[in-house]
């Protein structure tokens, strides 16, 4: 039941976590079968959050075991079809439950039910696509060996964020192809073994299509700069926020293996002259997005800042507590591994959000004042419009320090932008 209440709560805060979401390929979904969706793993809970909110089909989640350990959280974590796996730290009583895991899920899957699985095995905030463990295999061959549940297909799921960590990013999505277990089956009876690597090796396959991939954690700032000044020559606007789209995730897939094919020597010209670049940014006190889309700058935007500022404000001061309660608790985590940053924020601003706003209504309605009530019931759009209002504020004044540059100095940094280009 706390699954079904959460998840429309989930698919809108998720629009207002993320400025855009990227979702391409959801039609290969096949119907009639159990499903195992085998996601890459950079955050601790976002791609399943993202997924479980956005397919058509109820889904199970697979999440770290030492979270069950409390009788309460165990208790909503199972309403919120979370099934618990165990890792070696947990120590190896723990790890014994793990076969009561997959009995668990074999179990489902014959009920045709559906399961996400992070199939790296471990999350790591990182442009970077991580061995793929086994169990996603284990676990569709498993269901057949106690079942015979013949039908079941693995679906990659490929995700990518601009930035993991940060408030109003991004998030590219896209699936890949299916796969059927019943191809794999008259090998399997020969050669198990050999039929789950197989299993394993076309998952991993299809993810590095779609996972952008660093292989040198050095070269990570370098690229990302690079990363930037491509998405900041994309022209979109605030709307629509679900955007059924995958060239800019295949063109930063494509950025990505290019650096990393490139010749040493090659890679630290780029470099030099991307950092060279950046500093002369640095120095002029612009940003690449306002040198990029000076159009921004303009009397439509001028006029929405200036009449749109009072709404802006109370959007922000009703939105304020918990979204500030969000922030200060992922702040405080962030000490202990970077991959909870963008999960607690998302979960604790979209719960406390509930109650937050059901408290408003609550007292609105104990004051019985007409005005106080529409107030109230008004601040989610607000919000929202807040949310819009700095966007356009942001364009609007990078761009408007961009247009105050002198020509010979916005001609000279157009020309070393060029030179960045990544064919």
């Amino acid at each position: 039941m706390l699954y079904y209440l959460l998840r429309p709560f989930a698919w809108v805060a998720l629009r207002i976590f993320f400025r855009k979401i990227y979702y391409h390929n959801e039609k290969v979904i096949p119907k009639g079968r159990p499903i195992i969706f085998a996601l890459n793993h950079p955050t601790a809970f976002m791609e399943t959050a993202i997924l479980g909110a956005h397919v058509p089909m109820a889904t199970h989640f697979m999440l770290r075991g030492d979270l069950f350990n409390n009788s309460f959280f165990s208790f909503l974590l199972y309403q919120l079809k979370t099934i618990p796996v165990y890792r070696f730290r947990d120590g190896y009583k723990s790890l014994k439950k793990n076969q009561d895991t997959f009995d668990y899920c074999f179990s489902l899957l014959n009920q045709q039910k559906h399961i996400i699985i992070l199939s790296e095995g471990q999350m790591w905030h990182e442009k970077k696509l991580r061995p793929i463990q086994k169990g996603t295999a284990r676990m569709a061959m498993g269901a057949y060996d106690k079942h015979g549940r013949s039908d079941i297909c693995i679906l990659p799921v490929g995700i990518n964020y601009t930035d993991s960590v940060r408030f109003r990013s991004e998030a590219m999505i896209e699936f890949g192809e299916p796969i059927f277990i019943e191809d794999y089956l008259e090998e399997y009876e020969e050669k198990p073994r050999r039929v789950i690597k197989k299993l394993t090796d076309e998952i991993k396959r299809q993810l590095s299509l779609r996972v952008v991939h660093i292989n040198e954690d050095e070269d990570a700032p370098f690229v990302e700069r690079l990363l930037e000044i491509n998405r900041n020559a994309k022209v979109e606007s605030f709307l629509p926020l679900l955007v059924d789209n995958a060239s800019w995730m295949y063109e930063e897939v494509r950025i990505a293996k290019t650096i990393n094919e490139m010749e040493a020597e090659e890679k630290t010209s780029l470099r030099q002259k991307t950092e060279s670049y950046f500093e002369e940014l640095k120095q002029n006190s612009i940003h690449d997005f306002g040198l990029m889309q000076t159009q921004h700058f303009n009397v439509k935007n001028t006029l929405i800042l200036i009449l749109g500022f009072i709404p802006f404000l109370i959007g922000c001061i009703g939105s304020f507590l918990p979204v500030f309660l969000a922030k200060k608790i992922a702040d405080h985590q962030v000490t202990k591994r970077m991959e909870f940053y963008s999960s607690i924020w998302f979960g604790v601003m979209m719960v406390s959000y509930i109650f937050y706003f059901l408290g408003l209504l609550i007292w609105s309605f104990s004051l019985g004042q007409l005005w106080m009530l529409v107030l109230v019931l008004l601040i989610p759009f607000l919000s929202f419009w807040s949310l819009y209002y700095v966007d356009v504020f942001m364009k609007w004044s990078r761009a408007k320090k961009a247009r105050n540059l002198n020509k010979t100095t916005k001609n000279d940094l157009l020309k070393k932008r060029k030179e960045l280009f990544v064919a």
